[in-house]
């Protein structure tokens, strides 16, 4: 039964999101969580990094909060966006690729912001860990000028 009306919670929102970005003329989104509640985004993000074939070459939408992290020993910059169970207690991660050329932290909102990103579903293994991304990614936010 949990199996059934996830694959309908997923069915659904990919229809919703498909028939959005037709709309703006923007690449198709196949799976979007932008306007999902705090739950099933928590879920539906921990389903992508313990199933990731079941992602692979989709074209996800989230929305969260904009972090970064700046690898010391390599200069490695990280931008992820922030995704929050209902209770606030538990946070899970995704990380974001952009498109284009931008810098940080001028091209960026202030950390902790609540973003949107769009971007192709991957995955990579660093370390001996495998990691979420979303590569050629978009992001918008509210305020931006």
């Amino acid at each position: 039964m949990k199996k059934a009306l996830s694959a309908l919670l997923i069915f659904l929102l990919c229809m919703g999101g498909t028939f959005a970005a037709a709309e703006k003329n923007e690449l198709p989104i196949d799976l979007d969580m932008k306007d999902a509640s705090d739950t099933i985004a928590y879920t539906l993000v921990y389903d992508m990094q313990n199933y990731p074939d079941k992602y692979g070459g989709k074209r996800i939408r989230l929305r969260g909060e904009l972090s970064y992290v700046l690898e010391a020993a390599t200069g490695q910059e990280y931008f992820t966006i922030v995704i929050r169970d209902a209770t606030a207690c538990c946070k899970q991660w995704v990380e974001f690729v952009r498109a284009d050329e931008a810098r940080y932290p001028e091209d960026y909102p202030p950390l902790d912001t609540v973003i949107t990103v769009a971007g192709l579903y991957n995955t990579y293994e660093e370390s001996g860990n495998i990691y979420v991304q979303l590569l050629d990614a978009q992001i918008d936010w509210t305020g931006r000028e």
